[in-house]
């Protein structure tokens, strides 16, 4: 017996619902082009619907702590979902401007390009906090990233599926470059495999505003140029006047010292009990003949004159302080320059090198 034609009409009606639900379904995998940010005004006017998002660090979006209440505005966006960052070389950033990606509690995606040849892997520990990252590309400028610290970060992200490292120099292949992929891969697929655990982030102190929150870098060279160390020198005595003598911010200072020395003396977290003074003016910095020696000639609350003396160590290409003597047996304090010496009223400026 012949069967009767099924109705083309009935069939479109059964099929359209699944129709709809596939192209659903194509539409919510499809990756949104960002949309650009560039200013506070549109960062607060963003459509709810928004999901995707490019910001780029210029100059101008420096004063007042425009970049940062950006950040903070995109951060408290429900759909957002993807980031991308871009820093330029020779472009100022603060110190605790990238922290506020942690605040980014629903991002998944995060592309990251710092060209910042000082600065390299400096948002290591800011990335660190984003713990719901699924997918993350990191482009920046450097000679030899830590393959150990960004070990740690990327044990500490849980949610994490792929990661790609990049330099943004040329298209060279970096020894370092391919060190973090497999890195990557590796620690990705022992956590798929059951065989590692997420390590929580280690936990991060408050930063002091005012005092870098990341070490002082000398970027592509093997060493420290006088005016990298004049800086480093300077930038430590402002510290000082910032910090005001406050022990509950001292572990502000940590950025300044020695990993090796804080490691050896079980100082790498916690407070930090190094001895600090008030920093007024600073007339003049000297270096010595050996490099590593810095003569900083300042005032402060006790003296109208002294002199510090600063000895510095270069590890994994950063500059750092290297304390002369460990810790004290009593207190557990130590002093983070070598010599301070008070000068006569009298006494001229001028530090002949020794």
């Amino acid at each position: 017996m012949r069967q009767a034609p099924f109705p083309i009409a009935l069939l479109i009606l059964m099929l359209g619902p699944f129709a709809q639900a596939a192209d659903n379904k194509g539409t919510s995998e499809k990756v949104d082009k960002p949309v650009e940010v560039k200013d506070l005004a549109q960062a607060n006017a963003l459509p709810r619907d928004t999901r995707s998002v490019a910001v780029e660090y210029i100059y101008g979006l420096r004063k007042g702590g425009q970049f940062k209440a950006m950040l903070k505005s995109l951060a408290v966006h429900p759909r957002i979902r993807h980031l991308s960052i871009k820093l330029r070389n020779s472009t100022h950033v603060e110190d605790d401007v990238l922290d506020v990606l942690a605040e980014f509690e629903s991002l998944e995606s995060l592309d990251l390009r710092d060209s910042r040849d000082w600065e390299p892997g400096a948002f290591m520990q800011q990335v660190m906090a984003m713990q719901n990252l699924k997918h993350a590309t990191f482009e920046f400028f450097c000679r030899s990233p830590s393959v150990e610290k960004w070990e740690t970060a990327l044990k500490a992200m849980p949610r994490l599926e792929s990661v790609i490292f990049s330099d943004g120099r040329d298209h060279t292949k970096r020894d370092w470059e391919t060190a973090l992929n497999k890195l990557a891969r590796d620690t990705i697929a022992r956590r798929s495999a059951g065989k590692d655990e997420a390590v929580p982030a280690p936990r991060r102190q408050p930063i002091v505003p005012g005092i870098r929150a990341t070490p002082f870098v000398i970027g592509n060279r093997d060493e420290p140029t006088d005016t990298q160390l004049n800086a480093f020198a300077k930038i430590f005595c402002v510290a000082l006047r910032k910090l005001n003598s406050d022990d509950s911010k001292a572990h502000a200072l940590r950025v300044f010292i020695d990993p090796r020395y804080l490691a050896k003396h079980g100082l790498s977290e916690g407070e930090l009990p190094v001895k600090t003074i008030v920093v007024g003016s600073v007339f003049n910095m000297t270096i010595a003949q050996d490099r590593r020696t810095v003569v900083c000639e300042v005032s402060t609350r006790e003296h109208e004159k002294e002199l510090i003396l600063l000895r510095l160590t270069l590890h994994e290409g950063a500059l750092y302080l290297s304390p002369g003597t460990p810790p004290d047996e009593q207190g557990g304090t130590f002093s983070p320059w070598i010599l301070r010496m008070k000068l006569s009223a009298g006494s001229a400026s001028d530090v002949n090198r020794q």
